[in-house]
Order: C-alpha cells, then structure tokens, then sequence
C-alpha cells in the first residue's frame, strides 16, 4: 500500500497559467521499497496530466527513489525522493488514483471563471 500528499506549483508556460495546489495518492501494488521521505517531482502538462489513475513503477537505492507516473496518455511525471529505507536496494509497481485541487479552480467556482490565455 502506498500513500502520499502535498502541494505543488505550476509555474505556467504555454496554455497553462500559473497556480498553487494540492494532491492526495493512494494505491496498492506489488514489490519491496520500505521507507518514508520527501519527494520533489515534476509533471509533463497540467494536472490534468495525472488526475485519476495512474500507475507509478519505483526503484530506489539507498537514501534515492525514483518514482514515473503514467496516465491515460502515457509518461505524465517523475518524482525524485529522499529518505530512508529498510534495505539498500528496492522497488516496487503501484496503481493508485491521483485527486488534484488548484487555487484558480476554487476561485474560478468561487467568483465565476475568469477567462483563460488562448492557444
């Protein structure tokens, strides 16, 4: 079992605006990778991009994970970790489901939708 939760921050670029959010994980899978830690990661398009389910492989190798998430349209993200682990080499293959919120959602429902760049 698997679980994990935070923020994030999408800078912008291209169609996307910038933004603030969070994220909640949950999944089952299969392997050995027993630790807890930090994570930094980064997303390829929107949250659009790993909302829903995803399957996410990980290998580690000391105090280092690293994480791929894959959505309905392929590689949509990795995560890089750090933290400890009960053996010196692991990995493991989960599936989960990925719920995401961002600021300009809860404004946008708030306030009325405010007008999006145009690509």
């Amino acid at each position: 079992m698997e679980a994990s939760a935070g923020g994030f921050v999408n800078f912008g670029g291209g169609c996307q605006e910038p933004d603030l959010g969070f994220f909640a994980y949950g999944g089952i899978g299969t392997g050995v990778d027993v630790g807890y830690g930090g994570f930094v990661g980064f997303v390829f398009g929107g949250t659009d991009a790993v909302a829903g389910v995803t399957g996410n492989p990980t290998v580690s190798g000391g105090p280092l994970s690293v994480s791929l998430l894959y959505g309905s349209n392929g590689l949509a993200g990795l995560t890089v970790g750090v933290g400890p682990t009960a053996s010196p080499l692991g990995g493991s293959s989960t599936v989960g489901v990925i719920a995401a919120g961002t600021l300009k959602t809860l404004l946008d429902k708030a306030f009325g939708k405010r007008k999006s760049r145009s690509c």
